[in-house]
């Protein structure tokens, strides 16, 4: 049983590692290329997490809406210039 056990995990590990050599470049060329719009989403999760729920920050509260809108509209731009 443990052989059957140990040729099931052979068998899907190195589907996985065929995977990862497939999609790895892939990966790593969109992340660079859209490295910028990584970190401006992280940034504006963070920054929504520490200003969600406070009473009197209503101009924070209007940056980030307006920094999210800067953001999904700089995404569709490109997107739409991509032929």
């Amino acid at each position: 049983m443990f052989k059957k056990i140990a040729d099931w995990f052979t068998k899907i590990w190195t589907a996985v590692k065929n995977w990862f050599t497939v999609a790895y470049p892939v990966v790593k060329t969109w992340v660079i290329a859209n490295l910028f719009m990584i970190i401006n989403y992280i940034v504006i999760f963070f920054s929504y997490n520490i200003v969600f729920g406070h009473e009197d920050v209503v101009v924070a509260e209007t940056l980030l809406g307006l920094w999210i809108f800067a953001s999904i509209a700089y995404a569709a731009f490109k997107a739409f210039l991509k032929k």
